[in-house]
């Protein structure tokens, strides 16, 4: 400590300018690894995607349409269900539009008030998205939106058109009219 007539004779001992300069040294050296330490973390949590199998928070999850979600820029297709499309380019019905944007809200809601959502990858498609069953709460998220009747279980791309829940028909991927019953 300093006395009224100046520094001590300990403080001229080890505060010496040769120490003065380590000290800042060494204080900038800890401050550039904690930053350094710090991004690694910021980079970590968001490019890199979960593990197979992970269990991931809700909220990181993006819904694309009621089979398609998005989570840290991987696109994810759930297994084992045909849902509604939502999207102009693939949706030329309204009333299908309108039951893709209930079944898309109600994969919301169930993400929303799931406590633990797994993820089952599975491969991927010709697209390149992420085939996986969805787990919320220890439910097939696919399953349970065949169990509502907002999605079909899915048969491959079959000649026989189905139904969906709005009305519209499908056919190998392709929207067609109603037939009118003779």
């Amino acid at each position: 400590m300093a006395t009224p007539f100046g520094p001590s004779a300990f403080e001229k001992r080890v505060m010496t300018p040769g120490n003065r300069r380590f000290v800042r040294t060494a204080l900038a050296i800890l401050g550039l690894m904690a930053l350094a330490t710090a991004t690694v973390w910021i980079v970590l949590f968001m490019f890199v995607r979960p593990a197979r199998g992970d269990t991931v928070d809700a909220r990181m999850f993006y819904v694309i349409d009621g089979d398609t979600l998005a989570l840290a820029g991987e696109r994810i297709r759930l297994l084992g269900i045909d849902a509604p499309e939502t999207r102009e380019a693939r949706c030329e019905r309204e009333r299908e539009r309108v039951a893709g944007y209930e079944t898309k809200a109600r994969v919301v809601d169930l993400l929303r008030f799931g406590r633990s959502v797994d993820i089952r990858r599975h491969g991927h498609d010709q697209y390149g998205r992420t085939l996986a069953h969805i787990v919320i709460d220890g439910r097939d998220l696919g399953e349970q939106l065949v169990r509502e009747k907002l999605a079909l279980a899915y048969r491959g791309a079959e000649a026989k058109p189905h139904e969906w829940p709005s009305g519209a028909l499908v056919r190998k991927g392709r929207r067609t009219p109603p037939r009118k019953s003779a």
